[in-house]
């Protein structure tokens, strides 16, 4: 049973620093789809209404410095996650 663990071991340390990046990069794509979404209901309601207008640009505004706040924890975590991945070995 032991040679199994090992070969078990071995593959999640390997597959650790995949998953974290595929997770981050799921999560960049999220927040970047929403964004263009906005986008795309801001170019739309331009020529209708400007009261609208205003409150989808408020929103994006708000989305992106939200995303940008996002997005240094997630920096954060990943070289915390990447320092502590390396300590292993």
């Amino acid at each position: 049973l032991n040679p199994f663990l090992i070969i078990i071991e071995t593959v999640i340390i390997s597959v650790r620093e995949f998953t974290l990046s595929f997770r981050l990069a799921a999560n960049k794509r999220a927040g970047h789809i929403v964004l263009r979404l906005l986008g795309t209901y801001l170019a739309l309601t331009i020529s209708s209404s400007t009261f609208n207008s205003a409150i989808l640009i408020l929103i994006s505004s708000g989305y992106i410095i939200f995303k940008f706040a996002i997005c240094l924890i997630q920096a954060y975590i990943f070289c915390l996650l990447l320092s502590l991945y390396t300590d292993d070995h």
